[in-house]
């Protein structure tokens, strides 16, 4: 999908949509939602739009690994796609600055990464397959 996304062939992701592919993996922190916005392809991003619509997801939580959303992506792609951004202001995308569950999300994955101590001698791995 992320391929497809990248390359901007806006049936194949709407088929690959229609056959159930994961529209939520990741690559290197990005979905193909967000390589559509990075790439420009204003037709993939509008099908990306419809399908997190479709299916009642909110758009603000589709964040990279690093917490931007697709209107920072949008507005940091060279050269700017206006029509892109419009199209996600229209749908309500904020920017990172603007999403206030961000910080609490880094919160949460800070404090999960935090093995915490109760005594000097018991701590609790949160990770209790990991050594």
């Amino acid at each position: 999908m992320h391929i497809v996304a990248q390359k901007g062939h806006k049936d194949i992701v709407e088929f690959l949509t229609a056959q159930g592919a994961d529209m939520n993996a990741k690559v290197r922190g990005l979905q193909p939602f967000h390589i559509a916005v990075i790439q420009g392809h204003a037709q993939v991003v509008k099908h990306f739009i419809e399908y997190y619509g479709e299916e009642g997801k909110n758009i603000n939580v589709q964040l990279t690994d690093k917490g931007f959303t697709a209107l920072d992506l949008a507005r940091k792609a060279r050269p700017v796609n206006e029509e892109i951004k419009v199209m996600l202001i229209a749908a309500g995308v904020k920017r990172k600055k603007d999403f206030v569950p961000n910080a609490f999300f880094r919160m949460l994955r800070y404090i999960s990464n935090i093995t915490i101590g109760l005594s000097p001698s018991v701590t609790i791995n949160p990770n209790p397959n990991r050594n």
